[in-house]
């Protein structure tokens, strides 16, 4: 009988647990009584994992957003574009005189107001 595949996309891999802010405040609470090993049998959750969040524990306990939500605030990428407040106002501006935002004007605004940062952006990139 042939293995049981765990992930359709990938049969060898075994799909990624997620967390939850909850889940991941509670472990702590039982982590201040018990050791990671003991925590590892009862929840199934990894050793890395548990030391992980007992690392980031004053994060965790002073985060202030929903229960349910899986990461803290900042997990996203950085900004790369530089002043992008601006670069909004300038594409809402063309937008209200209903005018279509193309790569157009946003390479034309670049070109325009952040010269430096556009030159050093394209020298990175590969040409074609």
């Amino acid at each position: 009988m042939p293995p049981k595949c765990c992930n359709k996309i990938s049969p060898q891999k075994k799909p990624r647990r997620r967390y939850t802010q909850a889940v991941k405040r509670a472990t702590l609470s039982v982590l201040q009584s018990a050791s990671t090993r003991d925590v590892e049998a009862a929840t199934g959750i990894p050793k890395s994992n548990l030391v992980r969040w007992a690392n980031q524990a004053t994060k965790l306990l002073a985060f202030d957003g929903t229960a349910k939500q899986f990461n803290l605030d900042g997990a996203d990428r950085p900004e790369e574009i530089p002043d992008t407040a601006a670069l909004e106002a300038f594409m809402h501006k063309l937008r209200d005189a209903e005018r279509a935002v193309t790569c157009t004007h946003l390479i034309n605004y670049f070109k325009r107001y952040h010269r430096e940062w556009l030159d050093g952006y394209l020298a990175n990139k590969n040409c074609g």
